[in-house]
């Protein structure tokens, strides 16, 4: 009964109290901001190096297990996992909840530099990439029926404006 009376008795005050809720409303809405993901800290560290015409066996050999042996000297490291194929072998380093993925992925690059000497010299140098939601592209859009020139004419013109 309180809040009915004072709206019946006292109005300009119930239109105070609604025009600076109203107020607070429109302010707060100008600082919020939109992403598309939010900061997320994934602490997973991929490397990846290609060893050209090579067995799956040697790869493992010559590559993935140098890796794995020069990087698990950093700090913060839960898991190693590599998979090794034909030219190709990848080395996937999770990491401890809460440790630093960015200072993390300069201590491996710092520790691959160290053991390059290592690598065959027909390997490509090592690629050291952490995982990050927001470097995803938000759409892949294929286009086919068409000569080449036409389609990248259109993709051009139309579909990237």
């Amino acid at each position: 009964m309180g809040l009915t009376r004072l709206a019946v008795f006292r109005p300009l005050t119930i239109l105070m109290i609604i025009l600076g809720i109203v107020l607070m409303g429109a302010v707060s809405y100008t600082y919020l901001s939109v992403d598309r993901y939010p900061v997320i800290d994934y602490p997973i560290i991929t490397v990846t190096m290609d060893y050209p015409e090579a067995s799956a066996e040697d790869v493992e050999e010559e590559i993935a297990t140098p890796i794995e042996n020069a990087v698990s000297s950093v700090e913060g490291i839960q898991t190693i996992t590599s998979t090794s194929s034909e030219g190709v072998a990848v080395v996937r380093i999770q990491l401890d909840e809460g440790a630093d993925g960015d200072e993390a992925a300069l201590d491996v690059e710092r520790q691959l530099a160290a053991a390059a000497r290592n690598f065959p010299t027909t390997a490509t140098e090592p690629s050291v990439v952490k995982a990050d939601p927001s470097s995803q592209p938000i759409m892949n859009i294929g286009l086919t029926g068409a000569p080449l020139d036409q389609l990248y004419n259109s993709a051009y013109w139309y579909i990237e404006p």
